[in-house]
């Protein structure tokens, strides 16, 4: 292949590359808006990669063929340029490996290879099947749109992207090794006088830490993250690395950037468990991927959704922006995530007994009453809203209904903010109405010191 025809083919996969960087898919609820946003990315991705396989056929004095079969092209560089195609897999294993795709999982099988990987997301109807997508026209092998990983077609872009231009070929680890090597070595502050010697009892100290402690820069970070940075009593070691992870945070490699994101994944058993309150899930699906963490009567907490390296997308029945807000390495702790980010426990005193029951609800809504929601500042538990001697409704919602409140029962309802504020908001008033788990309530809200501290 001449330098001028290289320096476009490569080109055009880099600035293919750039394109999906720069407006990277928002993960949503809704399977069709997914579905729109990858038709809209990945035909671009599947375009660059025939030009790479199709540019390297014909650089090893084959024919090209005039195909979009991904499959296809791939099968003929196994057989005219088996050094390139050799790579090609080493690529897309490695790419798996990283994103931690278990191949074992049904609807992830097609991960074992390439050539399998290819055959669901690169067959010869693939390209037209995801450009068409929108207008409702159905493809004529199976549905690419359903395997298709654009993180792993992005990695095939990289790997023939380095086979036609002059870089050395390195897989997504050995690329993110590198990044984190300039990150946390390179570009820190690591160099001190000939008579600074504590500085210099430091650094010797994080370098060993860092290259003899650790076989790979990866793993050195992994155990930073996981000890808050604290890996000795040296501030200087905690400081280094801290601003080496906010560099990688807003890396440009999106590769790196899911690094990142995979370590703030909360780990497992790290969510408290209630003894009182144990979610239920409707799930969306038969692989039992997407769901609704519910209450036992039903009242939705929140969707966990199921990715590709295993972890739980968590997105909470809230007022605002619907989004992801954690992920969970363990399902069972996106649900009980759920339970305490959007489930309170109260003391509700009835004609002077009190019990302890637990409300559903955002934090800052639980015990307001409608006309005073408008004022609300979205402060954790409370805002400077007080209703003062004027009664008014307030709905209340519980666990479930075995809450043993009746109509006309006077009530007292104490809302801790936080355990250690000392400070909790109280509604005193008469029960209105009540209806399986909701009760209304006819009184006033206030603001008081905790008894119980």
């Amino acid at each position: 292949m001449d330098r001028m025809k290289r320096y476009k083919i490569e080109g055009s996969i880099k600035d293919v590359i750039a394109i999906l960087d720069s407006a990277p898919m928002q993960p949503d609820m809704v399977p069709e808006v997914n579905f729109v946003q990858l038709t809209n990315r990945v035909p671009i991705a599947h375009l660059a990669i025939e030009r790479g396989l199709k540019a390297l056929i014909a650089d090893s004095g084959a024919k090209r063929e005039n195909t979009h079969s991904l499959q296809k092209l791939y099968r003929d560089l196994k057989e005219y340029d088996a050094d390139s195609a050799k790579f090609l897999d080493l690529a897309f294993s490695d790419a798996v490996d990283f994103f931690e795709y278990n191949t074992s999982v049904k609807g992830l099988r097609h991960f074992r290879s390439l050539d399998a990987y290819l055959s669901k997301t690169g067959h010869a109807n693939a390209f037209n099947a995801l450009r068409y997508w929108a207008i409702g026209e159905d493809p004529k092998d199976a549905d690419p749109i359903l395997y298709i990983s654009p993180p792993i077609h992005r990695e095939l872009l990289c790997a023939l992207a380095s086979l036609i231009g002059p870089r050395p070929n390195h897989t997504v680890s050995q690329r993110v090794e590198q990044e984190l090597l300039q990150a946390m070595f390179n570009r820190r502050d690591l160099w001190y006088t000939s008579d600074d010697s504590v500085k210099k009892q430091s650094i010797d100290a994080y370098l060993n830490w860092l290259s003899k402690i650790h076989k790979t820069q990866r793993s050195a970070l992994e155990e930073a993250v996981a000890l808050e940075f604290n890996v000795s009593d040296d501030e200087f070691i905690k400081r280094t690395l801290e601003a080496a992870y906010a560099e990688l945070k807003q890396s440009n490699d999106p590769a790196v950037r899911y690094l990142i994101d995979r370590l703030s994944y909360l780990p497992k058993d790290s969510q408290r468990r209630n003894p009182d309150a144990v979610p239920e899930i409707q799930w969306f699906n038969d692989d039992e991927t997407r769901g609704m963490v519910t209450t036992p009567v039903g009242t939705g907490l929140g969707y966990v959704e199921k990715y590709a390296d295993g972890g739980w997308g968590i997105t909470p029945s809230e007022s605002g922006l619907v989004r992801v807000t954690d992920v969970a390495a363990k399902l069972v702790d996106a649900r009980h995530y759920l339970v305490n980010r959007l489930t309170h426990s109260v003391d509700v005193t009835v004609n002077g007994a009190t019990n302890q029951l637990r409300i559903v609800g955002e934090g800052h809504h639980l015990l307001f009453s409608a006309s005073e929601l408008f004022l609300a500042s979205g402060a954790e538990c409370t805002s400077s809203v007080d209703s003062g001697d004027l009664k008014q409704k307030y709905e209340l919602e519980f666990w479930d209904g075995k809450h043993g409140l009746r109509t006309g029962d006077s009530i007292t309802v104490k809302l801790r903010c936080k355990e250690s504020s000392g400070v909790v908001d109280i509604l005193e008033g008469d029960v209105d109405s009540v209806v399986g788990h909701k009760i209304s309530v006819e009184g006033r809200k206030y603001i008081d010191l905790d008894d119980k501290r």
